[in-house]
């Protein structure tokens, strides 16, 4: 649509775009495409690509921001955790699942990297607030670290 605003006519109509670019473009990404889909998309999106290059400028984002932004400056803060945190996470790691899950790693078992992906996701949430990993409707106020 905006190409069309910009240069009328160019790609053609909609439905005319969507068979000659769209389509084939789309087929060719797709799993268990043929070879002959992949090298038609391949042409379809070259050809896209030379019709589009006089109005289309394409940046990085880190082209963008490196002259715009200063340089990327990182802090690491570490912070002890709360007595419910820290009783929580010795529990969790005292936890017969996560001992045998953890007896897996480096194993060729299909189902370790997402459980052991899974707990480690947990443990993260437990260190940055008790609450997300406990099922509670009450508002522990010495749990709060803003308070």
């Amino acid at each position: 649509a905006v190409m069309d605003f910009a240069c009328p006519g160019l790609m053609g109509d909609l439905t005319s775009f969507r068979k000659i670019y769209a389509a084939p473009i789309g087929k060719a990404g797709e799993r268990g495409a043929s070879e002959e889909e992949k090298r038609i998309g391949a042409a379809r999106r070259a050809e896209l690509g030379r019709l589009t290059q006089g109005f289309i400028h394409a940046r990085k984002a880190d082209e963008i921001n490196a002259s715009l932004l200063p340089p990327k400056t990182e802090y690491v803060v570490f912070i002890r955790l709360t007595p419910t945190q820290e009783d929580m996470y010795i529990r969790a790691l005292k936890q017969k699942s996560l001992q045998s899950m953890l007896g897996r790693c480096g194993k060729s078992d299909a189902e370790a990297p997402t459980s052991v992906l899974g707990v480690i996701q947990n443990l993260q949430k437990l260190c940055n607030a008790a609450s997300l990993v406990e099922a509670s409707d009450e508002f522990d106020i010495d749990a709060s670290s803003k308070l």
